[in-house]
């Protein structure tokens, strides 16, 4: 692997690695989220005016491929087999969806992300995945009909905002 490892990874990366985000010297008025899975040895350097750090302990759950379809199998980060479902419940302060049909290698099909702040069309062909966001809570689910193989081996992702 030549590069960090995805919430769609269940195997973390093995290296150092980094991830720049600027506002291009203008305040923001938003809350940005970091966050990481099976990471060791964080380090977080703010270098923009006004931003500070706030630890968070996130809660995350995940649907793998193997646990969303009808049929299918997977060894290391490849799955082959036949999508149609993934359910997961969001955070009572509001979360973060990530759903990606398992077709990035080869395949065919469509789908649908809702949870969030609208319905979010899915394919094999052009978009195979998406992400949203909730304001309270929500049930996510990625649904459709996809048959194919890929990396993905979490096709739902959902990971909940803190309080406050």
């Amino acid at each position: 692997m030549d590069g960090p490892c995805l919430a769609a990874c269940t195997n973390p990366f093995d290296g150092t690695t980094w991830l720049g985000f600027s506002s291009n010297g203008h305040k923001l008025d938003a809350t940005v989220y970091v966050a990481t899975w099976d990471v060791k040895d964080v380090t977080i350097d703010l270098a923009s005016p006004g931003w500070r750090k706030r630890p968070w302990t996130p809660t995350m759950r995940t649907v793998s491929s193997e646990h969303a379809g009808d049929l299918g199998v997977r060894a290391l980060h490849t799955t082959a087999g036949r999508f149609s479902d993934a359910q997961a419940p969001g955070g009572r302060y509001g979360s973060i969806g990530w759903g990606a049909l398992p077709c990035g290698t080869y395949g065919d099909g469509s789908g649908r992300l809702t949870g969030g702040r609208r319905e979010w069309p899915v394919d094999c062909k052009y978009h195979r995945s998406e992400l949203d966001s909730a304001t309270g809570s929500t049930r996510w689910r990625l649904s459709g009909d996809a048959t194919g193989i890929g990396a993905t081996v979490n096709v739902l992702v959902v990971v909940d905002y803190p309080a406050g």
